[in-house]
């Protein structure tokens, strides 16, 4: 039973999806990923806690976790689970001719692989049927099946890996180090050798879970938790410090933004801090239906969506605030199932999964400048001057499109993807989900430069010519690599 369904809510294809993570994880484990117990305890643990998937095999943990997301519109559809027994060859990127580009936007067909309203009729032994196939691929242990998977998957000038080490949440990196958070007691902060992996300092904060999430700029480290902490990458020295509890934040050399955390979490808030001594500058309160979880800030403006309404009885909208005072400059409703907002100076971008058009609206008024039929579902895309790189799940291919026009300049097909990164010295770095594969592709044409398995990436960042992916389903125990292309 899913979370949807003991809440009352609409039940449509994701809940069955939920059902079938619940029988691929007993097929794996022996046992039920929310545990023993009376009914009453059981409905709770579906609802509110997380699923145990300890033992899971790393192959087929990404998509457990998938299935089992609490949120239906962020689970896999079932094209993509059917996707898992017999995967696609990879298919080259397509260099799409640059005279398009300048043209009137071309309408883009929608394949329903992402419209949540497509029924499946899985149930008692047919649910089990499902899950056997889907799960019977990533239990193959005979050389054969061994060797076709990893010629599917075989690496175009596979980098080196340097070093790995453990790392808690996420990791952040400067122009010459990884930062990353370690202890059991989440308030240590260290600084590694981007090319050894040696750890050059560490931090530690006055408290237990001091911090939870890490940010840089090239001459400060940003470390929220329950309190802001500052601290020089160069020799882990504090600078300053502020008694404010800070959930998702985005920096620059301008701004520190941040939804704050605590008692505030009840009404969604947030507040703009001098990033040079932790002065508050504002503070917003944002409507209620306010995603928490994401947000967006460019030189002009700090953009964040509504969370996905999964009995769709109201419109999703994106705000722009102006980020030097804080008032509100516009707000559109987008449409459904909104992914995360991308700002830059000028434009912000925004698009959504359930035939939600993907666009660009302009960052001072919110007028559309260009719409397109691509689904960006929601992993957020990442933009340069030039280009917006975004993930069209329905169609499992990165493309990336003119910022001016929305045309497209060039697309890379492959499994499904579910992070996109940079572009970052004309690289742009993308994670498949069920190949666990991270790809970097040439910016301006899409060109494969390389391939590297990376089971359960969840972040890539570049720092010199060391890439680091931070690996593992687990917040508290994920895992950095430091590798070097060939």
């Amino acid at each position: 039973m899913s979370p949807e369904q003991i809440n009352g809510e609409a039940v449509e294809t994701p809940s069955d999806v939920f059902s079938v993570g619940a029988v691929l994880a007993y097929a794996a484990t022996g046992r039920s990923p929310f545990g023993a117990g009376a009914t009453p305890v059981l409905l709770y643990r579906i609802v509110h806690n997380a699923p145990d998937l300890t033992g899971v095999p790393a192959s087929l943990l990404p998509l457990v976790a998938a299935c089992l997301d609490k949120r239906p519109a962020v689970r896999p559809t079932v094209p993509q689970l059917l996707a898992t027994v017999t995967p696609p060859a990879m298919v080259a990127p397509t260099a799409v001719a640059h005279t398009v580009a300048r043209t009137r936007t071309a309408t883009l067909p929608v394949a329903g692989a992402h419209n949540r309203r497509r029924v499946l009729a899985v149930g008692g032994a047919a649910a089990v049927a499902v899950a056997a196939a889907i799960y019977a691929p990533s239990l193959l242990t005979d050389s054969k099946a061994r060797s076709a998977k990893s010629a599917g998957a075989r690496p175009v000038n596979p980098p080196k890996m340097l070093w790995h080490a453990p790392t808690i949440n996420e990791s952040a990196v400067t122009t010459n180090a990884v930062l990353t958070i370690q202890g059991s007691e989440h308030n240590v902060l260290a600084a590694l050798d981007p090319a050894t992996g040696v750890q050059r300092w560490s931090w530690t904060g006055p408290t237990v879970g001091i911090i939870s999430s890490i940010g840089a700029l090239p001459a400060t480290v940003y470390a929220c938790g329950v309190q802001l902490f500052t601290i020089d990458p160069s020799d882990g020295r504090q600078l300053w410090s502020a008694k404010v509890v800070l959930d998702e934040f985005a920096v620059s050399d301008r701004a520190l933004v941040a939804w704050l955390g605590g008692e505030a979490r009840l009404t969604p808030t947030l507040s703009c801090l001098d990033p040079a001594s932790g002065m508050k500058r504002w503070t917003r309160r944002a409507p209620a239906t306010a995603y928490t979880g994401a947000l967006s800030m460019s030189s002009t403006v700090v953009a964040f969506c509504d969370s996905i309404d999964s009995r769709r009885v109201r419109p999703e909208r994106v705000y722009a605030l102006d980020v030097t005072t804080g008032e509100e400059r516009w707000r559109f409703t987008a449409g459904r199932l909104l992914g995360r907002p991308i700002a830059t100076a000028d434009t912000v971008y925004v698009g959504g999964g359930d035939g939600t058009p993907l666009y660009a609206l302009d960052a001072m008024t919110g007028a559309v400048r260009w719409k397109s039929a691509v689904g960006q579902g929601t992993a957020a895309p990442t933009v340069d001057q030039a280009t917006l790189y975004v993930i069209d799940g329905s169609h499992n291919v990165l493309r990336a499109l003119d910022t001016a026009t929305g045309a497209q300049r060039w697309k890379f097909e492959g499994r499904d993807f579910r992070g996109v990164w940079g572009p970052v010295n004309g690289v742009v770095y993308l994670n498949g989900f069920y190949d666990d594969m991270i790809y970097a592709l040439e910016a301006r044409t899409g060109r494969l430069l390389w391939s590297y398995r990376a089971a359960g990436a969840e972040q890539v960042a570049v720092t010199g010519d060391v890439v680091t992916v931070v690996c593992g389903g687990d917040p508290d125990a994920r895992t950095v690599y430091g590798i070097r292309p060939r």
